[in-house]
């Protein structure tokens, strides 16, 4: 299957999970408070760490390795069901540190739920990684929407039910649990219960690096949430969560139409290098732009974004929604390079520049606590974001591609020069006000679109994306 095939299937999906995403969103902050959500954001902390725990690189080692038998792949079933065991235990007696940690009982009943979420996150990532193997990406699009569809009418119907923290907890469970189900459906596997290290051995060398980086990424995403909720507080910490998760539903829901399948698809071209470069040029620009529209928006309309999905109660997610906004260009282009560097088989590579980026993300996260204000917090994980594109591509490019680092970088120039553009207007001309946020949205995405598309004329990157969408000349004129 080719990318743009593959993506445009993703992309089906994902498009539509935005919709109901923002629809859920925006009914349960009406319904639950800041405090309930910053809650929900510290537990989040230590379940995105068990999803790491779960996967152990393994997912990533199915798709990579082409000498797997299906024996191997049962083998590898049956030991995830151990470790998802054993990782739903740990988790329960994880909540008795918790509990003392942050002083508040709640989290007992909490973490006991989300160990289900737990165990069928563990035990669901040998069968969602053969299907991304077989690419049966179709199938992965119908369980993306409609899994989502059902969670969301859960979480509803219980927010409305009980108004607390339950509405959050159980989405969780429900999504663990259906896309489980759909998968073990999907396809063709049996565990085998024998613990075979011969098989783990295959891919642990490849998996292992990928695991790494993903535990140093998550201390990186993660750790501002855990400081933010023990020393600033749980109520600022809803604020700042909110404006975070808006902030990466760009980057989940749209770079992720494309990132996910990259691996599988590239992985049988790791001995041609520049067919990925190739590739992954064209890709970097397509995810360049879309970026510098959703970034503008994002900026110049935060106060009518916020207070549209949130209400009126979340106004003290603006700045920190604002600044992080700012960090949305550079984390969109370079949110695809971790699939490139596992089509590469470039683990190690990618964990050492992980291990750089956590560095300098955490000094800067410490810097902003150290000020117990959540605003100077966004600023500086915004900036941090930004070096995290400079510090991947340094790395991805000069190492794993051993290309040239700042020639890579001039396929950004003409793009800049269009972000510089909608930067002048915006500071000649203000952003539209004064209407309801619906509108003033929809009046400032119009204005920063029809800038961008000026841009691209006068810089003449609209041969570019005409080429994309196979425009010939003559349909130009």
């Amino acid at each position: 299957m080719t990318i743009k095939k593959a993506a445009l299937i993703n992309a089906s999906a994902k498009y539509s999970t935005i919709i109901i995403n923002i629809i859920v969103i925006s009914i349960l902050s009406r319904i639950l408070t800041p405090e309930i959500f910053g809650i929900v954001a510290i537990i989040n902390v230590f379940t995105t760490l068990f999803v790491l725990l779960s996967d152990f690189g393994l997912g990533t080692g199915i798709i990579q390795r082409q000498d797997l038998s299906k024996r191997d792949i049962n083998v590898i079933f049956g030991f995830s069901i151990y470790v998802g065991i054993f990782l739903s235990i740990i988790f329960i007696v994880l909540s008795f540190f918790i509990v003392n940690f942050y002083d508040n009982t709640v989290y007992y009943t909490i973490c006991l739920l989300l160990s289900i979420s737990v165990f069928f996150n563990t035990v669901n990532t040998t069968p969602n990684a053969l299907l991304m193997k077989e690419q049966k990406f179709t199938v992965v699009a119908k369980r993306v929407f409609l899994v989502n569809l059902f969670s969301a009418f859960i979480s509803i119907t219980i927010a409305f039910t009980f108004r607390n923290f339950y509405a959050l907890i159980f989405q969780s469970i429900a999504t663990s649990v259906a896309a489980f189900i759909w998968n073990i459906s999907s396809v063709k596997i049996k565990p085998i219960m024998k613990i075979d290290l011969s098989t783990i051995d295959k891919i642990k060398g490849y998996s292992g690096f990928h695991f790494a980086y993903n535990i140093i990424n998550y201390f990186s995403r993660n750790l501002d949430n855990f400081l933010i909720g023990k020393y600033i507080g749980q109520v600022e910490l809803g604020y700042y969560n909110q404006a975070y998760t808006l902030m990466m539903y760009p980057l989940n829901n749209l770079t992720n139409v494309i990132t996910p399948i990259l691996h599988p698809i590239l992985t049988k071209y790791q001995d041609n290098k520049q067919y990925i470069y190739d590739k992954y040029v064209q890709i970097v620009k397509i995810l360049f732009y879309l970026s510098i529209i959703i970034a503008s928006v994002s900026f110049y309309s935060t106060k009518d974004i916020i207070l549209f999905v949130f209400g009126d109660q979340w106004e003290s997610s603006i700045i920190p929604f604002k600044y992080l906004a700012v960090s949305l260009i550079f984390q969109m282009t370079v949110s695809s390079a971790g699939s490139i560097y596992l089509s590469l088989g470039k683990t190690r590579l990618m964990f050492i520049s992980g291990l750089v980026y956590t560095s300098i993300i955490i000094i800067l996260l410490l810097i902003g606590i150290s000020y117990k204000n959540i605003q100077i917090v966004s600023l500086l994980i915004s900036l941090g974001l930004i070096m995290k594109f400079f510090i991947d591509y340094y790395f991805l490019v000069k190492h794993g591609f051993q290309k040239s680092y700042l020639s890579f970088l001039k396929i950004f120039v003409k793009g800049f020069i269009i972000l510089l553009l909608i930067i002048l207007l915006f500071i000649i001309v203000k952003p539209i006000s004064g209407y309801s946020h619906f509108i003033n949205l929809v009046a400032n995405s119009v204005i920063v679109c029809c800038v961008f598309i000026f841009g691209t004329i006068i810089t003449g990157e609209y041969k570019f994306i005409l080429n994309l969408i196979h425009i010939k000349k003559e349909e130009k004129i």
